[in-house]
């Protein structure tokens, strides 16, 4: 099973909020599902689970995910 969240990643990952109001803001992971097609980009963490970013699935939205549900999965 391969990690999500590397330490390297995280590292990297500006905190929740710490992109808010950026025109352009930086993704700095893009998760993907094999099984539903669903996409996730990573732009904010908590620093334990909670991230933020572009979530493309039924609709494309910008909102919060949790990076360990995500590796149950």
């Amino acid at each position: 099973m391969q990690q999500l969240m590397t330490e390297e990643i995280a590292k990297t990952v500006p905190r929740l909020y710490g992109q808010d109001g950026a025109e352009d803001p930086t993704v700095y992971a893009h998760y993907f599902s094999c099984v539903n097609g669903w996409d996730w980009w990573l732009l904010e963490f908590d620093g334990t689970d909670e991230a933020f970013g572009l979530v493309e699935g039924y609709d494309d939205e910008l909102g919060y995910f949790s990076i360990k549900e995500m590796a149950e999965l």
